[in-house]
Protein backbone atom coordinates (compact mmCIF):
# COMPACT_ATOMS: atom_id res chain seq x y z
CA UNK A 1 0.00 0.00 0.00
CA UNK A 2 1.43 3.45 -0.89
CA UNK A 3 0.62 7.03 0.61
CA UNK A 4 1.96 10.19 0.36
CA UNK A 5 3.31 11.57 3.95
CA UNK A 6 4.22 15.28 1.89
CA UNK A 7 4.58 16.57 -1.84
CA UNK A 8 6.70 14.06 -3.77
CA UNK A 9 7.68 11.30 -1.00
CA UNK A 10 6.11 8.18 -1.01
CA UNK A 11 5.98 5.54 1.55
CA UNK A 12 5.38 1.65 0.32
CA UNK A 13 5.61 -1.07 2.77
CA UNK A 14 6.50 -4.62 0.69
CA UNK A 15 5.86 -7.88 2.76
CA UNK A 16 9.01 -9.90 1.91
CA UNK A 17 7.96 -12.61 4.72
CA UNK A 18 7.89 -16.07 3.04
CA UNK A 19 5.25 -18.62 4.33
CA UNK A 20 5.37 -21.96 3.89
CA UNK A 21 2.57 -24.43 4.69
CA UNK A 22 3.79 -27.48 7.00
CA UNK A 23 2.18 -30.71 5.71
CA UNK A 24 -0.09 -32.44 7.67
CA UNK A 25 2.02 -35.63 8.61
CA UNK A 26 -0.39 -36.25 12.21
CA UNK A 27 -0.58 -40.06 13.09
CA UNK A 28 -2.16 -41.23 15.82
CA UNK A 29 -3.98 -44.09 17.38
CA UNK A 30 -7.36 -45.81 18.61
CA UNK A 31 -8.22 -48.46 20.23
CA UNK A 32 -11.91 -49.25 20.38
CA UNK A 33 -14.92 -51.81 20.14
CA UNK A 34 -16.51 -51.51 17.04
CA UNK A 35 -19.05 -54.09 15.95
CA UNK A 36 -17.44 -54.94 13.07
CA UNK A 37 -14.06 -55.15 11.21
CA UNK A 38 -11.08 -56.65 11.66
CA UNK A 39 -10.57 -58.06 15.07
CA UNK A 40 -6.78 -57.61 16.67
CA UNK A 41 -5.61 -56.45 13.73
CA UNK A 42 -4.06 -52.70 12.75
CA UNK A 43 -5.77 -50.93 9.67
CA UNK A 44 -4.67 -47.53 8.40
CA UNK A 45 -7.82 -45.20 8.52
CA UNK A 46 -7.32 -42.05 6.38
CA UNK A 47 -10.74 -40.43 6.04
CA UNK A 48 -14.59 -40.38 7.93
CA UNK A 49 -15.22 -42.88 4.01
CA UNK A 50 -12.34 -45.33 4.82
CA UNK A 51 -13.83 -45.92 8.35
CA UNK A 52 -17.48 -46.29 7.53
CA UNK A 53 -16.65 -48.66 5.06
CA UNK A 54 -13.72 -50.81 7.57
CA UNK A 55 -16.07 -50.42 11.00
CA UNK A 56 -19.31 -49.10 9.96
CA UNK A 57 -21.39 -46.49 10.78
CA UNK A 58 -21.76 -45.14 15.13
CA UNK A 59 -24.70 -46.69 16.97
CA UNK A 60 -25.08 -45.81 20.48
CA UNK A 61 -22.65 -48.26 21.89
CA UNK A 62 -19.60 -46.80 19.55
CA UNK A 63 -20.72 -43.07 18.68
CA UNK A 64 -18.07 -42.09 21.81
CA UNK A 65 -15.27 -43.61 20.12
CA UNK A 66 -16.18 -43.16 16.29
CA UNK A 67 -16.86 -39.72 16.66
CA UNK A 68 -13.83 -39.37 18.11
CA UNK A 69 -11.48 -41.03 15.23
CA UNK A 70 -13.93 -39.29 12.69
CA UNK A 71 -12.93 -35.79 14.09
CA UNK A 72 -9.55 -36.60 14.16
CA UNK A 73 -9.86 -37.61 10.59
CA UNK A 74 -11.80 -34.37 9.47
CA UNK A 75 -8.28 -32.55 10.07
CA UNK A 76 -6.50 -34.45 7.63
CA UNK A 77 -4.54 -36.73 9.62
CA UNK A 78 -3.77 -40.59 9.88
CA UNK A 79 -5.30 -42.83 12.00
CA UNK A 80 -4.13 -46.29 12.77
CA UNK A 81 -7.61 -48.28 14.30
CA UNK A 82 -7.72 -51.66 16.26
CA UNK A 83 -10.76 -53.14 16.78
CA UNK A 84 -10.71 -54.77 20.54
CA UNK A 85 -13.13 -58.14 20.68
CA UNK A 86 -14.44 -59.08 24.55
CA UNK A 87 -13.19 -57.55 27.22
Amino acid sequence: MAFQVSPGVNVTEIDKTERVSPAVTSDAAIAAGFKWGPVDKITTITSERDLVAEYGKPDNDTAANWLTASSFLAYGGILQVIRTAGT
